[in-house]
């Protein structure tokens, strides 16, 4: 194996735009099939195509003969997918890194089918990792030690048989020496508790997959439980929020009550107007009691105000 780091871009939808920064200078790019249209969008050079040829333009091919990229094509009716494929087109480079740039969403054979060949056997030798929509994946064999930042969600996956003696150390929650089972929910959602996890097993394959859009903490800070969760702020304080889907009704209403003009705007008393404009509800608030001392009749029109100013702000 050399230090070579070859990269794989799947076709199917398009993949994550900051998956270009997982990208090397100088890797040997090989596009799957339709990745051909992928990989130069994302501005890299592609050294090789491979596949059917069913899912990119005969244009995109034309160009690709056109600037001297070899293609290796094979028929429709094949014993493996294009991504494997390109993958075994990879491998035939002796890399000591592989990586695979694929989308997380479109066909689900096609990610299930994707997920367990990153832990295929004849990919043992060679360091195998993927960005897979927003999420990165490992393949873990012996040790690996795994970036992150603490909040960030980790999840240990066995593939095609039980991982045996897993530790970990650097996360929330750890492993020492356990057996993860395929099909097991053991190793789901663990969390960075640093900017480093090591991650070992004696025998075995883990597939580690980071959640790089996952913030823990501030959910949380947020009390965040289920999606879709909304949350309106101004000057950074929570003032209305909701939990579930609504229909279209209800977020234009939540939106108007939002929207509409500050209280302060319709307040006649100038002194009130002015402490709530300056954000000292504390003093607005002390006006207000006042105002039901000095003035007993109008207490229930006071009260109505002080819901309306304080109820809304939680």
């Amino acid at each position: 194996m050399s230090n070579e780091i070859a990269v794989v871009v799947a076709g199917g939808p398009a993949p994550a735009p900051r998956a270009l920064d997982a990208v090397p200078d100088g890797a040997a790019v090989i596009a799957a099939d339709g990745g051909l249209a992928h990989a130069w969008t994302l501005g890299l050079e592609v050294d090789l195509l491979v596949g059917d040829l069913d899912s990119v333009s005969a244009d995109d091919v034309a160009t690709a003969e056109s600037r001297g990229i070899p293609v290796e094509r094979h028929p429709r009716e094949k014993d493996a997918t294009d991504v494997e494929l390109a993958l075994d087109a990879a491998l035939a480079r002796r890399p000591g890194r592989i990586l695979v740039v694929a989308s997380g969403g479109g066909r689900l054979d096609h990610l299930l089918s994707l997920l367990l060949l990153l832990g295929a056997e004849k990919y043992a030798d060679v360091e195998l990792d993927a960005w897979v929509g927003p999420a990165r994946v490992h393949v873990i064999r012996g040790d690996r030690v795994v970036d992150g930042t603490p909040g960030e969600l980790l999840t240990l996956v066995a593939l095609h048989g039980p991982a045996e003696g897993v530790r970990t150390e650097g996360l929330v929650y750890p492993l020492a020496g356990e057996t993860l089972e395929p099909g097991s929910s053991r190793g789901v959602s663990n969390l960075f508790a640093a900017e480093r996890a090591v991650v070992s097993l004696e025998r075995g394959v883990v597939l580690a997959k980071v959640d790089v859009d996952s913030n823990q903490r501030l959910a949380l800070e947020y009390g965040i439980r289920g999606i879709p969760a909304v949350k309106a702020f101004r000057n950074g304080h929570v003032v209305a929020e909701f939990v579930g889907a609504r229909a279209k009704e209800g977020v234009e209403a939540f939106l108007d009550e939002l929207t509409k003009p500050p209280v302060a705007d319709s307040v006649e008393d100038e002194e009130l107007a002015g402490l709530l404009r300056a954000g000292d509800y504390e003093g607005a608030f002390r006006t207000l009691l006042g105002e039901i001392e000095t003035r007993p009749e109008s207490k229930d029109e006071t009260r109505a105000l002080m819901v309306q100013l304080f109820g809304a702000r939680r």
